[in-house]
């Protein structure tokens, strides 16, 4: 039956959002290394997105991960959180009210890790006080 059936698309989001989470992060921390990649998908959509000559709002699924992901590189994650979670497929998950919580406290976390591992050479030392207004993240 349709109703037991699940919906490829946000099946398809879910991964490459869990991807981005674990991924981004990892780039930051291994950027001059060659290693083997976590999800060769997410790369994939991240090549595929940079060699694009149109750079514009975001249409489509993917183009919302690759902004999202984009933002976090930079450890924006304000941008990365509305990009992210602004794709109306999250609406058909169940108790879409709690994982986008949940996945916007998930980005705040790894935004910090990527802002920590990007940037780590610039500071000796920094406030956790300091990051988690940054992040606004409760200490």
């Amino acid at each position: 039956p349709f109703h037991m059936h699940s919906n490829l698309e946000l099946l398809e989001y879910s991964y490459l959002t869990c991807a981005m989470l674990l991924e981004v992060p990892h780039m930051a921390a291994h950027q001059f290394e060659q290693r083997k990649k976590l999800s060769r998908t997410f790369h994939y959509q991240l090549r595929n997105a940079d060699k694009s000559p149109l750079i514009g709002p975001p249409d489509s699924m993917r183009e919302h991960l690759v902004a999202a992901a984009k933002a976090m590189m930079k450890a924006d994650w304000k941008t990365c959180a509305d990009t992210l979670l602004a794709h109306k497929i999250w609406n058909l998950m169940p108790g879409a009210e709690e994982v986008k919580e949940m996945l916007r406290h998930k980005i705040k976390e790894e935004s910090l890790r990527t802002y920590m591992f990007t940037y780590s050479g610039c500071y000796d030392s920094i406030s956790p006080v300091v990051l988690s207004k940054m992040f606004d993240l409760t200490n």
